[in-house]
């Protein structure tokens, strides 16, 4: 299909037929990361996992009929078929410019040419004058909206939203021309959009430079939270993510210099800062720019309009500035003590993470290469790790440790602490060999990095307590590969020490009992093992709960303790059962760990 007007044609396609489907998806196949993460929501919703491969397979395991529709599929380089479910309980639709992609079809092509001169015209004023039916006949109105028709190129979305503004009387029929032209001939210095794309955005661009210049704290909001929204991915932003910055962050931390007053936490209450917060989204809703659910409490921006949006921060100064702020944001919510036990809004924010850091990427930025930046990105590593998404946090993690290791140097506890969790990147993605390397780097650094001179009293067998970790992370590689016998020989001694300096009930403990009583079991010490893996799961199910991922890892292991030792075998199938239930559930049906 071809033209900008053929979602509108779509949507009506599948209006018609809403009846005949038991549901319609869509999907923004205009990149490889929109169509994922347009999949990742569809999981999510559907409560099938947090990861784009869950959420297609979903959809084909559907037996009710759907439709499903690409839209603006235009990248030559995107290969179709990856984002096409298996299965024959669905119709697919797939709207682009692209010819070639002809290929595809299986009944048929329909190719969508722009919309007729009347039936232009009879939009753009039903648009415009939904309750003044003498308007659209009106032949002086139609004149003038025949040349407005014929500059929007008679382009649907053009129109529609041309007629929007003229609806909320943001100008007049007449007076729209005028101000359109101004702004189009703007927009065409700008090589790197179409015609039609400036045919489109010109449309925005009226009503946002009303709101630009309106001097009132509800507009200046809305300004501010729209250059926001334009770095953030432009799907189902959800409100929670500011509701979860003004209740984490610490005024005292944060420089008023360095992020919009929207976005600052001063004497004022939550309801307050909420209510300010919602006046800014119901002035950018009212002129159409963003679409608001009240409901579902998200917003939404049109493809297009989040296109225009970013690009008319041209300014590079500008543009790190906003994507600074935006990170802000989303490191606030994205941080550990809040993330832990909320897994659902941990996925929530990870397609707007993605969106800033592809950003970054595609531009070379060295936002994450300074001290702030390092530390933001860390978090959203570790919220990756935790969603299993091993390779985007191992990609993150890279350039915190060159950064680090640059600016701290190799003995520095920041970069040892990165390099540990690149290990743990590597180890889930069984490159056991460069997890193995590093973690053996890091104990040597942990034998010369001693606390205190007391440390050195037992030279050849270090007993701190940052050794003993190390160990504990050797203890489970070298059971990954294999290695046994040395790896109860380092999770033996791994154990003794950490009972020496920890308190019974810190998990750093356990985590060391648990990978000791998992070698012990593959080496058929079964009862030591299972007396192990019996405490972690009693402590793990009191401080974490029973469906923390630490806890079902305890749980699995220690079915698999009854099963080796034959002994109540309803037991290990229940306890086994019971995790893959509760994995499915909390990490999704294609997790690592459910599979």
């Amino acid at each position: 299909m071809g033209g900008s007007g053929k979602t509108q044609v779509c949507l009506r396609y599948a209006e018609t037929f809403q009846s005949s489907y038991w549901g319609v998806f869509w999907i923004d196949a205009s990149t490889v990361a929109n169509a994922e993460a347009s999949y990742t929501y569809l999981a999510q919703q559907s409560g099938a996992g947090s990861t784009w491969m869950a959420g297609k397979y979903w959809l084909s395991q559907c037996v009710r009929p759907w439709l499903l529709i690409l839209d603006n599929a235009d990248d030559p380089q995107l290969d179709l078929t990856t984002y096409i479910p298996p299965g024959s309980n669905g119709h697919i639709i797939v709207t682009t410019r692209l010819h070639d992609f002809r290929t595809y079809a299986t009944v048929r092509h329909i190719k969508f040419d722009k919309m007729e001169t009347e039936e232009a015209i009879d939009l753009l004023l039903r648009a415009a004058y939904p309750d003044d039916q003498d308007a659209t006949t009106d032949l002086g109105q139609r004149s003038i909206a025949k040349d407005v028709a014929s500059e929007l190129g008679h382009l649907a979305i053009a129109l529609n939203h041309a007629g929007a503004t003229i609806r909320r009387k943001i100008y007049t029929l007449e007076r729209y021309l005028r101000s359109y032209l101004g702004k189009r001939h703007r927009l065409l210095n700008s090589k790197s959009i179409s015609q039609d794309e400036i045919n489109v955005i010109a449309t925005w661009e009226i009503p946002f430079r009303r709101i630009e210049t309106t001097h009132s704290p509800e507009y200046r909001d809305a300004a501010d939270l729209m250059h926001i929204f334009a770095f953030l991915h432009f799907e189902s932003i959800p409100e929670t993510l500011f509701h979860k910055h003004w209740t984490t962050v610490h005024p005292q931390r944060t420089d008023p210099d360095e992020i919009p007053a929207l976005l600052r936490v001063g004497s004022c209450s939550f309801e307050e800062t909420d209510a300010r917060f919602r006046r800014a989204i119901r002035v950018l809703s009212g002129y159409s720019i963003i679409d608001h659910d009240a409901t579902m409490g998200t917003c939404s921006l049109h493809p297009v309009v989040h296109e225009w949006a970013q690009s008319r921060i041209s300014d590079d100064q500008k543009m790190v500035f906003w994507l600074k702020c935006t990170l802000h944001l989303l490191s606030c919510c994205a941080s550990s003590e809040l993330m832990q036990s909320d897994p659902k809004s941990r996925m929530t924010i990870l397609s707007h993470i993605d969106s800033c850091s592809d950003l970054i990427a595609k531009r070379a930025l060295s936002i994450f290469q300074t001290r702030r930046g390092a530390d933001q990105a860390e978090t959203f590593a570790c919220l990756y790790e935790a969603n299993g998404s091993w390779q985007k946090a191992l990609a993150l993690l890279k350039i915190i440790a060159r950064f680090r290791l640059k600016e701290l140097g190799q003995w520095n506890e920041d970069y040892l602490r990165t390099q540990r969790s690149i290990s743990r990147c590597y180890w889930n993605l069984f490159e056991v060999k460069s997890a193995l390397d590093i973690q053996v780097d890091i104990l040597r650094s942990r034998w010369y990095l001693r606390p205190s001179l007391l440390d050195w009293r037992h030279v050849l067998r270090p007993r701190h307590l940052s050794y003993c970790i190390a160990l504990d992370d050797l203890t489970q590689t070298l059971w990954l590969i294999g290695l046994r016998d040395k790896s109860r020989q380092t999770g033996q001694r791994a154990v003794q020490c950490l009972s020496r300096k920890l308190d019974e009930n810190d998990p750093r403990l356990w985590n060391a009992m648990f990978n000791l009583g998992r070698t012990l079991r593959h080496l058929v010490d079964l009862d030591t093992a299972h007396n192990l893996l019996s405490r972690v799961v009693r402590k793990r199910k009191v401080q974490f709960g029973l469906d923390d991922p630490d806890t079902l890892m305890a749980r699995n292991e220690l079915g698999m303790s009854f099963w080796a030792r034959r002994q109540r075998l309803d037991i290990a199938e229940r306890l086994v059962a019971n995790v893959l239930k509760a994995r499915r559930s909390v990490l999704g049906r294609d997790h690592a760990y459910t599979l």
